[in-house]
């Protein structure tokens, strides 16, 4: 059983980890916090990448020295843990088979003792956490099932750094898609509140960024576009969409006539999330 100073040590890493939204910030934390913890003079934190381990912290060695050398999967105590998915604990480094004293005799550290387990997300083997050398006595049974706990903390951790990531960048590249339309596009919710509009947009309605804004309610529209704003409106009713239509508007002072069609968002089965308008200025080709 996890002894009672680790359950502190673990709502502190808990309450912490989930601000953080980089790998390398995260792992050394987390090595930093456990090894005191477990004071021990050596770890490292390995990020699994094919068939390697990629040393993310380290204490004890410098983290640039450390990934001079290679770490594969299968191979030494980490690439054990990461093999087999299942935490070890090694009394006697020197004796057991499946240590690897390469780093050892490159940099002058010497190993005695491992307690290592590895970082999962369900089944999924995402890295190793690893101590070396507990400063007094031989690791516990208790030391090995804490750290276990923690490299399933730190797998969900990881995962949510990594799906974030993946968010940002997804955002980035619907919003380069949605700028590089030659039409304007606005996208509102059932209630007519704007979600997403570009650049060209605001330039067609002659509208600002500060008259029209996300959560800004569409309607405020109305008085000068009542057919597009109509449209909108019958397809968040009816869940159809609407083809193309044209119409003659007085865009701050000047007539421009407007082209625009307005498609549901959303599933077919239920009422729409919302809907979607393009747009264009078609005053030149009357």
């Amino acid at each position: 059983m996890v002894e009672p100073h680790h359950y502190q040590i673990l709502y502190e890493v808990l309450r912490d980890i989930y601000l953080m939204d980089n790998e390398e910030e995260l792992a050394g934390y987390i090595l930093i916090q456990i090894s005191k913890a477990l004071q021990t003079n050596g770890g490292t934190i390995f990020l699994a990448k094919g068939d390697h381990l990629h040393p993310m912290a380290a204490t004890g060695i410098p983290l640039e020295e450390l990934r001079k050398y290679e770490f594969k999967i299968g191979e030494g105590i980490a690439g054990a843990v990461a093999k087999t998915k299942a935490p070890l604990t090694v009394e006697n480094a020197k004796t057991d088979p499946r240590f690897s004293d390469t780093v050892d005799v490159k940099t002058g550290f010497v190993t005695r003792n491992i307690t290592a387990a590895p970082i999962l997300y369900g089944q999924e083997v995402r890295g190793v956490i690893e101590f070396l050398n507990k400063i007094e006595g031989p690791f516990k049974p208790t030391d090995q099932e804490f750290i276990t706990i923690l490299g399933k903390v730190a797998g969900l951790a990881l995962e949510r750094i990594h799906l974030n990531v993946e968010l940002a960048a997804s955002e980035k590249l619907k919003q380069a898609v949605i700028e590089s339309l030659a039409a304007g596009m606005i996208i509102v919710d059932r209630r007519l509140n704007l979600l997403i509009a570009n650049s060209r947009a605001y330039e067609i309605l002659g509208r600002t960024t500060a008259q029209l804004y996300p959560g800004a309610s569409l309607a405020a529209l109305q008085p000068d576009y009542p057919a597009i704003i109509d449209c909108v409106e019958k397809v968040l009713v009816s869940r159809a969409a609407i083809r193309r239509q044209e119409g003659l508007f007085n865009v701050n002072g000047a007539p421009k006539k407007i082209g625009y069609s307005c498609v549901p968002v959303g599933q077919k089965e239920s009422a729409p999330f919302g809907a979607a308008l393009l747009f264009q200025d078609i005053t030149e080709y009357q």
